[in-house]
């Protein structure tokens, strides 16, 4: 019978506990069976892959009606990773789910739990618990050397996706002022094509006028929102020779972009000079084709000698231009 199939789940070999779980979810839900598999779920004398293979066979028989019912398992540490991964494992079934079960989980010891928090929280598609999240993130955001036991990247890079697909702007915006916060609240902010995204940083440059690194860090987020991800006309395709420039496959203007230039333009020269050489760096590795923005008195031949990645045949042809125009004392027009 299902008592049967439900002691199946809690088996060492994972063919059964399989076989277990597909047909208990062919005979369907029923108040019998929901007693069983919570009754698994719950107890801790089980083997934690028992636990799990309930929670997630619980899940799919009774759907957004059994999310009260996981809660019940948050204040079981054993399983409490597991239990938040189930509850937001379908975006459909998520209506009635409070932010605060994922938020109170982003202050858990346990690094696992704290990333199914995060993934939880951006699922939800909620910017509340968005501060805690950049201070997750920016507490985690070190050199892999220096990252301790049971840690590693995935968590920050988690927050800046949620804080990215959340659209939590505003929070983000605010955070670049703590330079503790800064590098992923911008991290965030240019994968946000939004005005009100590009309003706020070109309003934070101007007003760095005294902080060079600030200055830099908020054009470099500006250069990787000049482009968008265009869309892919279903022909062109991956040939003998990988295109792996990035930061997006087919670059394509968007309804920022223009206000985008403007800045970079008028921010180029007040950067120090030192500074330049590695900003033009950052020009050319998000294809912005340098020959095309006024940088002030630049000269031409120097931006493309300078710039160590070539970006596109314009940029590559702009020396052989620019050295035969007419105004260069050995020119001559272009003739020879």
């Amino acid at each position: 019978g299902e008592d049967a199939l439900v002691d199946q789940l809690a088996h060492r070999s994972a063919v059964r506990r399989r076989e277990a779980q597909w047909e208990l979810l062919k005979r369907g839900a029923n108040p019998k069976l929901a007693e069983g598999l919570f009754g698994l779920m719950k107890d801790g004398s089980q083997p934690l892959f028992g636990r799990v293979a309930a929670i997630f066979t619980f899940k799919q028989l009774f759907g957004p009606k059994g999310n009260t019912y996981l809660a019940e398992l948050l204040g079981d540490e054993a399983v409490r990773e597991f239990a938040l991964r189930a509850i937001a494992d379908r975006k459909g079934e998520l209506e009635g789910v409070p932010a605060t079960w994922f938020r109170e989980a982003l202050r858990d010891p346990n690094p696992r739990v704290r990333l199914q928090a995060v993934i939880g929280l951006e699922r939800l598609g909620t910017t509340e618990g968005a501060e805690e999240i950049i201070t997750l993130a920016s507490a985690g955001w070190e050199p892999r050397a220096k990252l301790g036991k049971d840690e590693d990247h995935r968590i920050p890079h988690a927050c800046v996706r949620a804080l990215a697909r959340t659209g939590a702007w505003e929070v983000c915006l605010a955070a670049v002022a703590d330079p503790q916060r800064r590098t992923v609240a911008l991290r965030a902010l240019q994968r946000m094509h939004r005005d009100e995204v590009v309003d706020g940083l070109a309003r934070i440059l101007a007003g760095a006028e005294s902080d060079s690194a600030l200055r830099f860090d908020v054009m470099s987020a500006l250069a990787r929102l000049y482009h968008t991800e265009g869309e892919w006309d279903k022909k062109a395709w991956w040939g003998t020779r990988p295109d792996d420039r990035g930061p997006y496959f087919i670059v394509a203007d968007w309804s920022g972009t223009p206000k985008v230039k403007r800045v970079l333009e008028s921010g180029f020269g007040r950067l120090a000079k030192a500074d330049r050489a590695r900003m033009l760096e950052v020009f050319a590795k998000n294809r912005i084709e340098i020959s095309k923005l006024t940088l002030g008195d630049q000269d031409p031949l120097q931006v493309a000698l300078m710039t160590p990645v070539p970006v596109s045949y314009t940029h590559l042809t702009l020396p052989t231009k620019e050295s035969r125009g007419s105004g260069r004392g050995w020119g001559g027009g272009g003739g020879g």
